[in-house]
């Protein structure tokens, strides 16, 4: 028996980086970009201006979705992998913004898929997918082999976790096709089911409780999220 309560709101809560996070940000090498210094490039890493340049495209393209600079980039050999100075590569940007055409340029390039960003939750490329309900992308990712079971690092919420709670119907469908644990628990016990019955999700409870998820005994609810699910510190929501 457990209780859900105000603090489960943390699987979707995202408070900017503590402050002995942003001072081992801090100790990252600068870029050597136009102006000489990391922001002016927003990548950590020593690179000739040409590099840093390309840095800055690919990150932009990955975040907006602009597949033909995104190719154009990857097709002279960039590494798909870089990390800007927040610690966050393009996949993390392209899937969590649900670009189907950038996700596939990148996972065809060798872009590692089950990087973890470089926010305080650390996610996935899967579980940012998963919680912004990008079912395309969410495809695509389990077809290259993602871990459907790799949780965020903070609080232990799986990508299963993330859907439920949203009330992404269709997310949690490919997620249980794909064998995700039905009754995974994170790090405060709460299971899917729990969560999106908590929110009121009725036909995600109803899909949980056919695949034999545990039912809860007990539930003390949930505030409302009041747009905590479409925030994120370097995700804006797509128009």
């Amino acid at each position: 028996m457990f209780s859900v309560g105000h603090s489960r709101m943390k699987c979707f809560s995202f408070n900017r980086p503590s402050a002995a996070n942003s001072s081992q940000q801090a100790a990252r090498p600068k870029a050597v970009g136009i102006s000489g210094s990391r922001a002016s490039t927003g990548f950590a890493g020593k690179w000739d201006t040409n590099s840093a340049l390309q840095a800055v495209q690919l990150r932009r393209a990955a975040e907006t979705g602009d597949l033909e600079t995104l190719t154009r980039i990857l097709d002279t050999g960039f590494e798909p992998d870089f990390e800007d100075a927040a610690g966050n590569k393009a996949l993390h940007l392209a899937a969590g913004r649900g670009f189907l055409g950038a996700v596939q340029a990148l996972i065809k390039a060798g872009a590692e898929i089950d990087a973890l960003d470089g926010s305080i939750h650390q996610r996935s490329p899967l579980l940012l997918a998963a919680r912004r309900g990008y079912l395309p992308v969410v495809n695509r990712l389990i077809e290259a082999k993602a871990n459907i079971e790799l949780a965020d690092k903070q609080y232990g919420c799986r990508p299963l976790h993330h859907a439920a709670m949203a009330g992404h119907v269709e997310v949690v469908k490919r997620l249980l096709s794909a064998g995700a644990v039905v009754n995974a628990a994170d790090r405060k016990g709460a299971t899917p089911l729990a969560l999106a019955k908590a929110k009121g999700h009725t036909k995600i409870v109803q899909l949980l409780a056919q695949a034999e998820a545990d039912l809860p005994q007990e539930f003390s609810g949930f505030p409302p999220l009041a747009g905590v699910v479409a925030e994120d510190i370097f995700l804006p929501k797509r128009p």
